[in-house]
């Protein structure tokens, strides 16, 4: 009779399954379940990202609803059936809890005793300190950000295994670029939307799925950046440089980066195009390091498409400066309203109600107003500068941890670069726009993160020395000095 087993391949507080019988270490039953219950999770939260821009970038409260209820119920069969998935909420506890702390801040305004149900009209809030202008729209904001927090946890435990976030990734920009394809698809013919019209032979930003242009060309630019950091790592893994397969990979990725690159200069976004490209700049960093011909390349292949596909881009970037002088002067009104209320905001979704307090010439006045085109502004308007500082500091926070991890070798370089990227994308954007307020967006940049944030239950990099380019830019020295 064979002795007992136990076979631990990951950290000890996550215990694998135990083998009672001598087969050579052969995966047991429970094992192959445990896996296969990873792989359709993985898959589930690959293909929310892959519709979750069809009704309208889930910019729709029916949309906010029904992914609520399906991520609630796929976290609580996961965490009934695998205390993994526990460990994931411990070992980020800080991470979630921040997240979770901003949903019971917007479920608090919206229970105040002062707040009415229903949209209160703008001028009560004179008569009564309301938390919230608008009790259903704060109870949405809530519902929004508990179902985001969860999402991330779920794609930080599926995620996790060997090669399996890689895997993903790579879904993620396939379904990415096939909206690219669809956007070029959409040239010329009204943007694709039926809210645009193609007027004479004047270009008409191309919009999508979404009802933005800019919420279009964010969602493309997590894409770019996502694929642009696969192409570099096929590129930095030395060990497949003479293997054929990593060269048909990254010859299929540098044809949907270029699908994806045209779609976005056929949005005619300013901002999603400046911000793809400060997002970029990772991976492409780490590209000159160990290529130095693959930046020219790129470079080149960007001219010619903007010469097809940059006509109304350009022509915004040159002669649109009226609006900017608009936006302007909806910042600095936006500014007095942030003034009337710095503590607490006028409540989570109350920006349409709050604006009417300070809507004055200079904006136009024959449209409402629902979004401060600031992301920032919106949230210290909504939330208060303390509590609406707080997302701002999470984003830095992960970011410098999954710095850290790709400077130490405990990250997939290539991974760790479209987090980086992605989070560098939505900060710049944040600025002059709202597409991180957009759902599908939101979802998508958590999914990026969740992917660099996932752990390998292989042996860790850690202990394996790496010259690799990615690690040196990183800061190869501090890396020494952990080992």
């Amino acid at each position: 009779m064979s002795p007992v087993t136990f076979p631990f391949h990951g950290p000890v507080a996550e215990l694998p399954s135990i083998s009672l019988s001598g087969q050579g270490g052969a995966p047991t039953a429970l094992a192959v379940t445990r896996r296969s219950e990873r792989r359709i999770v993985g898959a589930l939260m690959v293909g929310l990202i892959a519709f979750s821009p069809l009704p309208a970038g889930s910019n729709l409260p029916v949309a906010w609803l029904f992914w609520a209820s399906l991520i609630g119920l796929i976290s609580g069969v996961i965490m009934w059936r695998r205390p993994s998935y526990t460990q994931v909420w411990m070992r980020h506890r800080a991470l979630f809890a921040t997240g979770l702390g901003l949903a019971m801040f917007a479920l608090f305004q919206s229970l105040w005793p002062g707040a009415a149900v229903g949209d209160a009209p703008a001028r009560f809030w004179a008569d009564q300190y309301l938390l919230t202008l608008s009790q259903s729209d704060s109870v949405f904001a809530a519902v929004r950000i508990a179902s985001s927090v969860v999402f991330l946890s779920l794609c930080i435990w599926a995620f996790a295994g060997p090669g399996r976030a890689r895997r993903a990734a790579e879904a993620i920009f396939v379904a990415i670029t096939l909206y690219a394809i669809w956007g070029v698809a959409a040239i010329g013919t009204g943007g694709g939307s039926v809210e645009t019209a193609l007027v004479g032979q004047k270009p008409v930003p191309v919009t999508g799925p979404f009802t933005n242009h800019n919420a279009f060309a964010t969602f493309l630019g997590f894409g770019f950046v996502t694929g642009l950091s696969l192409f570099t790592g096929c590129s930095t893994r030395k060990s497949e440089h003479r293997s054929l397969r990593p060269r048909i990979k990254q010859t299929l990725i540098g044809i949907g980066l270029c699908l994806i690159f045209a779609a976005i200069l056929a949005t005619q976004s300013r901002m999603g195009m400046t911000a793809t490209l400060a997002g970029a700049a990772v991976p492409l960093a780490v590209l000159a390091r160990s290529h130095r011909q693959w930046p020219l390349v790129i470079l080149g292949a960007g001219i010619i498409m903007i010469a097809l596909f940059g006509q109304g881009l350009t022509e915004r970037f040159l002669f649109s400066s009226s609006s900017l002088s608009t936006r302007w002067q909806l910042y600095q009104q936006v500014q007095g309203l942030i003034a009337a209320r710095p503590l607490t905001g006028f409540g989570a979704g109350s920006f349409p109600l709050a604006f009417e307090l300070v809507h004055a010439p200079g904006v136009s006045s024959d449209v409402v107003w629902t979004r401060a085109h600031s992301t920032y502004l919106t949230l210290w308007s909504e939330y208060g500068l303390l509590i609406g500082s707080i997302p701002i500091i999470a984003g830095i926070t992960v970011l410098r941890g999954i710095a850290n991890r790709w400077r130490v070798g405990d990250a997939d370089p290539a991974l760790a670069m479209a987090a980086i990227g992605a989070i560098i994308l939505a900060a710049v954007h944040s600025i002059f726009d709202f597409s991180l307020e957009i759902q599908a967006n939101a979802f998508l940049l958590l999914a990026i993160l969740g992917l660099a944030l996932a752990r390998s239950d292989g042996p860790t990099r850690r202990s394996r020395p790496s010259n690799s380019p990615s690690q040196q830019i990183i800061g190869h020295s501090h890396r020494r000095r952990t080992q």
